[in-house]
C-alpha cells in the first residue's frame, strides 16, 4: 500500500501554512472592516492568534526574525487578550449566580410598586 505521506515536502508544508496563516489574518480583517465581528471579540483575537501560530511555524523552514518577533508579538498579545476576556466572562458569571439572600430585602423606593404612569404623591 502506497504511504501518503512519501511525497510530503516540508518546506512545501511549511510555505502552505505560512499561506494559510495570511488567509486568516486576512480574513479576520475583511470581517473586522465589514464590521461582520467586533475588533473586541474573542473570535478577532483568536483568528489572529491562529494566523500568528501557522505564519511562526512557516518560519522554521525559511526564517526571518523580523518575521518571528511580529509573530511572538500577535502570539502573546491575542492569547493575552482572550484570557483577560474569559477572566470577565467567568466574574460576570459569578456575580450573576450570586443568590440574593431572603433575610436581607432591597431597599425599595418610595416610587417601587406604581405603575409607570402613577406618579407618587409627594411628586
Amino acid at each position: 500500500m502506497p504511504d501518503p505521506l512519501a511525497g510530503l515536502d516540508f518546506a512545501d508544508f511549511s510555505r502552505s501554512l505560512g499561506v494559510i496563516g495570511f488567509l486568516f489574518y486576512a480574513g479576520s480583517y475583511a470581517m473586522l472592516s465589514a464590521r461582520a465581528i467586533s475588533g473586541d471579540s474573542m473570535l478577532y483575537f483568536g483568528l489572529n492568534t491562529i494566523a500568528a501560530v501557522c505564519v511562526t511555524v512557516s518560519l522554521v523552514h525559511d526564517f526571518n526574525l523580523a518575521s518571528l518577533m511580529i509573530q511572538s508579538f500577535w502570539i502573546v498579545t491575542g492569547l493575552g487578550a482572550m484570557t483577560i476576556r474569559l477572566q470577565a466572562r467567568m466574574r460576570e458569571r459569578r456575580i450573576a449566580h450570586i443568590p440574593v439572600p431572603l433575610h436581607h430585602p432591597a431597599p425599595q423606593s418610595p416610587a417601587a410598586g406604581l405603575q409607570p404612569h402613577e406618579v407618587p404623591a409627594s411628586a
